[in-house]
């Protein structure tokens, strides 16, 4: 796909991979509509790059109520006349604690922004898109939605589920022009994953790969029109591994499960 004069919406535009990938994609003449629910984040990120200028939106929205997710409709119908060329699902929120801690809110959050969101927004958008007979939506997964890793447990359902409903539904709409991308990095450098998830990763020898990086990849994904792809080495052997032989990982997520769990108890 083309990025010169596409229209593109973008959510969680003011996290750590959102504000790279906002300025990469203007950098190559894309018109974007950046979303989150930060004012002030998504005014500071507008101002830097100019982006309104350019023909770009600036939605602030609530991914999680479906008001907020019908407000990033109607101005793309309003200000786009509904014309998207491709939806890139970068929000996200994480959880690495011990499952039995965890509050029944936080799970509901979890699960709402990392995986009913971009279900509705897709919804929402895509008709429009299958009309006109081209597009492209992204969503922003993780290596854990193919691997899964104690004290991520919900986490990893969320991503699980992603990974699955982008691969179902990249088979409904084949033949459309429409096409379907999921991308699993690794454990990338944001305030995200600050603090314990941090130190568990230098504990246990875990590589986090830079913001830039994953920025870049979702730019080639797009350009390339690529399905599924999955991010470092050995992670990326390892899904393929979990896949036919589950039980060769589970011993290797055992030699590291104490250590994960000081970290994930907060002892450390």
């Amino acid at each position: 796909m083309k990025i010169q004069e596409s229209r593109i919406v973008l959510t969680g535009a003011a996290g750590g991979i959102g504000n790279l990938l906002t300025r990469r994609l203007l950098d190559q003449g894309a018109h974007m509509a950046i979303v989150d629910r930060d004012p002030e984040q998504l005014a500071s990120l507008a101002a830097a790059t100019e982006l309104e200028s350019q023909g770009g939106l600036v939605i602030t929205a609530d991914l999680s109520s479906s008001a907020g997710i019908d407000s990033i409709r109607d101005r793309i119908e309003t200000q786009w006349d509904g014309v998207v060329d491709a939806v890139i699902h970068a929000a996200g929120v994480i959880d690495f604690a011990p499952f039995e801690s965890m509050q029944s809110e936080a799970i509901h959050r979890l699960m709402v922004i990392n995986l009913e969101a971009p279900i509705q927004l897709t919804r929402a958008l895509l008709p429009a898109m299958l009309d006109r007979g081209r597009g492209r939506i992204v969503f922003v997964g993780s290596i854990l939605g193919a691997l899964g890793m104690p004290y991520f447990s919900t986490y990893t359902a969320s991503k699980f589920a992603l990974r699955g409903f982008a691969e179902a539904l990249r088979r409904e709409v084949y033949g459309s022009g429409v096409g379907i991308s999921y991308i699993g990095p690794r454990s990338v450098k944001t305030q995200l994953n600050a603090g314990a998830v941090e130190r568990m990763a230098a504990a246990t020898g875990m590589t986090m790969d830079e913001p830039e990086l994953v920025a870049k990849r979702i730019v080639e994904i797009i350009q390339k029109d690529q399905d599924e792809v999955h991010m470092g080495f050995p992670e990326s052997l390892f899904v393929k591994i979990n896949g036919i032989f589950p039980g060769l990982i589970d011993k290797g997520m055992r030699s590291q499960q104490k250590v994960m769990e000081a970290f994930a108890r907060g002892h450390k």
